[in-house]
């Protein structure tokens, strides 16, 4: 590799950026993969994508093909990894998509991550019709927390924007994130740090907010600062790591949020998971369109809590309208060989009201 990073600029000032890249041969525009990871070994680099949620092997390449590539990648971002001794984080365009760039100095060199970016008008969730109409008038109703829950690597994130962006033209909206996943020019968007959230919120109460958006709550301070605002007349969307509805509420406990305070400020819980995908043209056995998985993409399945009198009690005893399960979801997608029944009963299996 070049040592003199800003030559870089006189080499490579009219180098041809998308032909670079695409001569090197790293379709980078195919959507269905988030990420590229290139980790230096002693003799080669070797790539692995991430593709439909799975890291897979994708191929080996050379040390000299690397450093061509990096050089590529260094000079879009305007980095210098090479002479700086810190790590460090980028951005870049190709092909009209956006892309975030991890560098880290390792033992064989300089390993970097490549994540695609999503623009909000690429997503595209499918919720049951009755249930997308309950969250948006959840998330419209003033004074109100709106909880958006599930393991991790569920969607929620994707979701939560999906539902955001249905809304974001008769509302103020204002988005916490760490970091920014889906590029939306619409709304506020700040891109905070995990200890910052508390006081990054403090002065977005100050800027006359209808919505907000915020990513997971962890901490106790944020978690009651977000009820606190919900009382003066906002409306909150955040995410809780959870396994259901149920075991969401034992999560806003655990953080300081009393039964008074859900059941006044907290309109709705949803759940979700994603569950793979059958690929339809090899029926699971795996091809070259699923990069031999068997897998093309999710399906997302969801459950709801309506916040009302009764929940904290026995929940198979909860009326019609207040509690949905995904298991009905399931059954069908089974039924139409969308799933397979070792998914099926893997989710129906790590469910545990």
């Amino acid at each position: 590799m070049n040592n003199d990073f800003y030559s870089l600029y006189e080499e490579l000032d009219t180098y041809d950026f998308k032909g670079g890249i695409d001569q090197l041969g790293f379709n980078f525009s195919d959507r269905r993969i988030t990420d590229y990871h290139f980790e230096p070994l002693k003799e080669n680099v070797r790539v692995k994508i991430r593709y439909s949620g799975k890291l897979l092997n994708f191929k080996t390449i050379t040390k000299e093909n690397y450093d061509e590539l990096l050089n590529l990648i260094l000079l879009q971002t305007g980095k210098d990894i090479i002479n700086d001794t810190k790590n460090t984080d980028g951005s870049f365009e190709h092909n009209g998509l956006n892309f975030r760039v991890s560098f880290m100095k390792s033992v064989n060199g300089i390993s970097l991550v490549i994540r695609r970016l999503q623009n909000i008008k690429e997503v595209e969730v499918k919720i049951p019709e009755n249930l997308e109409e309950k969250i948006l008038n959840s998330i419209k109703s003033k004074s109100k927390v709106t909880i958006f829950s599930g393991p991790t690597g569920a969607g929620k994130s994707t979701t939560m924007a999906y539902i955001i962006n249905k809304i974001k033209d008769d509302f103020k909206v204002h988005s916490i994130e760490s970091p920014v996943e889906y590029i939306n020019e619409n709304i506020i968007q700040i891109n905070v740090e995990e200890e910052d959230k508390v006081d990054v919120l403090k002065y977005i109460l100050r800027q006359d907010p209808e919505i907000i958006q915020i990513g997971e709550v962890r901490e106790k301070s944020f978690a009651k600062l977000l009820f606190e605002s919900a009382v003066t007349g906002h409306s909150l969307v955040a995410s809780l790591h959870s396994q259901n509805v149920f075991k969401a509420l034992s999560r806003l406990k655990g953080l300081g949020i009393n039964e008074e305070q859900i059941l006044s400020n907290c309109d709705l819980i949803i759940n979700q998971r994603l569950i793979p995908k059958i690929c339809q043209q090899c029926s699971g056995s795996g091809c070259e369109n699923c990069y031999q998985t068997g897998q093309d993409g999710y399906v997302t399945v969801f459950e709801y809590l309506r916040i009302s009198d009764g929940i904290f009690k026995d929940y198979k005893k909860l009326p019609d309208g207040i509690y949905y399960s995904f298991k009905d979801q399931l059954i069908k997608l089974l039924e139409k060989h969308q799933i397979s029944y070792e998914s099926y009963q893997e989710t129906i299996g790590s469910y545990k009201g």
